[in-house]
């Protein structure tokens, strides 16, 4: 890797011989030869370790990538949770309104159905729970039509974002549809298993 833009070193009085990388410039021939003191700009190898083997005319190898940790989609969207329920898969949307989603892989919902068949749903353990996103206003209507029409204290919708709640109605109140985050596979392959199981 090559670097550009660091000054030259001033002489040094210790070693009378230049570097390779250093400019010589003769100004009498009867004079010994002395450092280019210009401003200019050379580039200079990165500090990077080489293997001891490596030829002189092959460049360094690449420093390993680094990895970040970061945290899964489940526990960045943790904070952001309006509410668990059940929701009807026909009404979910793969497609996003920022960015886009990757595409479908068959294959691998093929896989999933099969996993399905073999092993059952498991469709309670929360880690099986898909995220979704929609707006917090229309989570709030619908907790609201959940519960009796006299009990709207806002004590109580917030009890009943701690519990699973049924949104099987969701489209008959609410016109958007929620969101996908992450689990379209499953969705694709839960279809699937519907279809053949029932």
């Amino acid at each position: 890797m090559i670097k550009i833009g660091r000054h030259l070193p001033p002489k040094s009085s210790t070693n009378p011989r230049p570097s390779k990388r250093q400019k010589i410039t003769t100004t009498d021939p009867s004079r010994e030869p002395r450092l280019c003191t210009s401003p200019s700009l050379l580039p200079v190898a990165d500090h990077t370790p080489s293997s001891p083997s490596s030829k002189p005319g092959k460049s360094p190898k690449p420093a390993p990538p680094s990895f970040t940790e970061v945290d899964s989609l489940r526990k960045q969207a943790e904070p952001y949770r309006l509410a668990v329920a059940e929701l009807p898969i026909h009404l979910l949307d793969s497609s996003w309104s920022r960015s886009s989603n990757k595409p479908l892989d068959r294959n691998h919902s093929a896989h999933l159905c099969r996993s399905f068949q073999n092993g059952g749903l498991a469709r309670r353990a929360e880690q099986h729970y898909i995220q979704v996103s929609c707006s917090a206003a229309a989570v709030e209507k619908m907790i609201i039509n959940a519960l009796p029409d006299t009990d709207t204290d806002q004590s109580h919708i917030q009890d009943q974002r701690q519990h699973v709640l049924s949104f099987r109605n969701w489209a008959g109140f609410i016109d958007e549809r929620p969101e996908l985050m992450a689990g379209q596979h499953r969705i694709e392959a839960l279809r699937d298993y519907v279809k053949h199981v029932f």
